[in-house]
């Protein structure tokens, strides 16, 4: 549904829907990438949630690895077979970095029981001062191998699609041709539906 004038979107035509697919799925592997290396990252340098950075590396796992399933105008989320797992830690890995990204770390959820603020009073024989403090909520029990296994998984899946998909869309011969006719030696592409 358009958002200005209320008017339901156009069918998109089988080529188009492919090549958004393609997108989402590129997309989705470099999501996923980008998240693996945080948590190899985090296994070899900050190893424990005590550490300074610990709630950063969390914050950007969450939103990096979620990226890939919020939705994305015009184009749209990953399949749901990108939602399905037949591995328990993965499936929980995967619904706890979801959830942790939209109630924890990508938005203020104040419906969230975990966020507390504490008003501290403090006096002296003549006056009272207030202060306060913000409980951040730290999301136990990530484990970053977890996180890591998970993004393997999602990269494999993804890329097992890709392969064949491109071949498909853009056969080697008509990249070729498309070379030859813009007499360019460039080697990417801008993706248009």
């Amino acid at each position: 549904m358009c958002k200005k004038c209320k008017t339901p979107p156009l069918q998109d035509t089988p080529e188009v829907a492919r090549k958004k697919l393609l997108w989402k799925l590129a997309y989705a592997k470099e999501s996923f990438n980008a998240c693996k290396q945080i948590a190899e990252q985090f296994i070899a340098d900050i190893k424990v949630d005590s550490h300074p950075y610990y709630y950063a590396f969390v914050s950007s796992a969450c939103i990096t690895y979620a990226r890939a399933f919020t939705h994305a105008d015009g184009v749209g989320q990953l399949p749901r077979r990108y939602f399905r797992f037949s591995d328990d830690a993965l499936r929980a890995t995967h619904h706890t970095l979801l959830r942790s990204r939209h109630e924890l770390y990508a938005h203020n959820d104040a419906n969230v029981a975990m966020h507390r603020m504490e008003i501290i009073g403090t006096y002296d024989s003549k006056t009272v001062s207030y202060s306060y403090r913000i409980h951040i909520p730290k999301l136990r029990g990530i484990i970053f191998p977890n996180i890591l296994k998970l993004c393997e998984f999602q990269m494999a899946r993804a890329s097992e699609e890709l392969a064949p998909m491109l071949t498909e869309l853009w056969p080697p011969k008509t990249i070729v041709t498309i070379l030859r006719a813009e007499h360019s030696n460039r080697t990417s592409f801008n993706l248009k539906w």
